[in-house]
């Protein structure tokens, strides 16, 4: 077997193996004893066909696509082998000749994975954004708690006021008749301005306990049913009840109702704990990110047209998983952004191409720190996730050993130790960020990771995150 190797553009090679005509008749003997048994010729018994008069009947090319994929399976292995290329998608074959007696020629032309020219990564300087946990960031804490703790009472005002829970029932009806899911009876609604109202919840304001009014809405054109789209609907609304969320105190007895804390000081030490805890991981996260984006940009590397595909498939996925969340299709986004799924993969690619990019540079990162994870760390691992989840360890632990899952871990946990090594082999400067007001969810977080009952579901969280790597 001879094979020639041609590099192409974008970590592309082409394969044309050339085969002898020994290996050629090899191929079509092993043709012909799979083809003989599922043929029938009148005067043999099936399977008992002489291969002189199987081709005389059906002609040698009966033989030929059996053989051919035999030999195009075979002589590509060994010729991958031959060049140590490491493919990363199946090749486009090209037969060129095929001629018993005299041999077989063929092309192949298959992406494959490319060489990175790593940028200096040692030495290099990263900043280490720390934000100071303050007062207000645990005060912000506690009042989500206070939220989540919240009862709804029955309110001591006669009339509606902004954020109120109303009792009311309601029967809306378009150009006089009514609509699908236009009424309701004993429906609770939040009054004042809501996003998706429609002005309804906002009109609730100022209405008294037992009065009944009629309410004008104006459904806009897009993203609504389309016999409601830019019409104007009337309500008839009746109130029966209004209730106010009641916010209990801040004090011992609070602290022990949402958190194994007796006092409320404790609880404000757990908090502000947790809270400097998350901002130690926050800056180490933002330092690792810094110091791999400047990798990334001084690496060189040719991706594959096929793993930039491939990984555009992810980001197109998880895009049409996000407008799921929000109650939309990908079809609905693309006709109201007025764009074409094509127009959509060229904005996405860009991302793609960056993120195959990075993969490629921190593997080599890896490769030159002779970096691995050893079935020790991973089972390591694994426990750590299962004593945080210890209401469903049994089950979680079989989950995480299978094959899929382990290697999953042990990506994850190579991407760690790599990323360890890169700021092991830096200078790092710890700097402290101005104090911002903390986002929701991280309230939230904290809030939920404080109180009892949200304690379990926020370790399987966790847990699930890590066994996805």
């Amino acid at each position: 077997m001879k094979t020639t190797l041609e590099r192409l553009e974008r970590s592309r090679v082409s394969l044309e193996i050339e085969l002898g005509p020994e290996r050629v008749e090899e191929a079509l003997e092993r043709a012909y004893r799979k083809v003989v048994r599922r043929v029938t010729i009148p005067g043999f018994r099936k399977g008992k066909v002489p291969r002189r008069i199987l081709e005389l009947r059906l002609g040698p090319e009966v033989l030929y696509d059996d053989a051919i994929e035999d030999l195009v399976s075979t002589a590509y292995a060994e010729a991958i082998k031959e060049t140590a290329v490491v493919p990363v998608a199946p090749p486009d074959v090209d037969v060129l000749e095929f001629e018993p007696g005299k041999g077989m020629r063929f092309k192949a032309e298959v992406d494959v994975r490319p060489e990175v020219k790593l940028g200096e990564y040692r030495g290099l300087k990263g900043k280490r954004p720390y934000r100071p946990v303050t007062e207000e960031r645990v005060d912000g804490v506690l009042q989500e708690l206070r939220e989540m703790q919240a009862e709804l009472v029955e309110s001591e005002h006669d009339q509606v006021r902004e954020g109120d829970y109303v009792l009311v029932d309601y029967e809306g009806t378009v150009d006089g008749r009514p609509f699908a899911g236009g009424a309701a009876k004993g429906a609770t609604v939040v009054a004042g301005d809501q996003p998706a109202g429609y002005g309804f919840e906002a009109q609730l304001v100022g209405l008294r306990r037992g009065e009944t009014r009629e309410l004008t809405v104006q459904f806009p054109t897009e993203g609504i049913r389309e016999d409601l789209a830019g019409k104007e609907a009337v309500f008839r609304v009746t109130v029966h009840q209004i209730k106010e969320r009641r916010l209990p105190e801040l004090d011992d007895e609070f602290a022990r109702d949402v958190s194994d804390k007796e006092t409320l000081e404790e609880l404000r030490a757990d908090i502000r704990a947790r809270l400097e805890e998350d901002a130690e991981k926050e800056a180490d996260s933002a330092l690792r990110d810094d110091l791999l984006r400047q990798v990334v940009d001084a690496s060189e590397v040719e991706i594959p047209a096929s793993m930039e595909e491939h990984e555009l498939g992810h980001v197109l996925q998880e895009f049409a998983e996000m407008l799921a969340r929000q109650g939309f299709t990908l079809e609905e986004y693309l006709k109201h952004e007025n764009q074409t799924l094509d127009q959509l993969k060229e904005r996405f690619r860009p991302d793609a191409a960056r993120r195959v990019k990075t993969r490629l540079v921190l593997d080599a990162l890896a490769e030159a720190a002779g970096i691995e994870v050893s079935e020790e760390e991973v089972a390591k691992r694994i426990d750590e996730i299962v004593a945080r989840n210890a209401a469903s360890s049994d089950a979680l632990r079989r989950y995480l050993e299978e094959p899929e899952q382990k290697e999953s871990l042990r990506a994850s946990l190579r991407v760690r130790k790599t990323l360890d090594h890169l700021v092991s082999l830096s200078e790092v400067e710890t700097v402290e960020v101005p104090e911002e007001a903390p986002a929701d969810d991280e309230a939230s977080e904290v809030a939920a990771a404080s109180s009892e009952d949200e304690a379990s579901t926020t370790e399987k969280a966790s847990g699930e995150e890590a066994a996805q790597g």
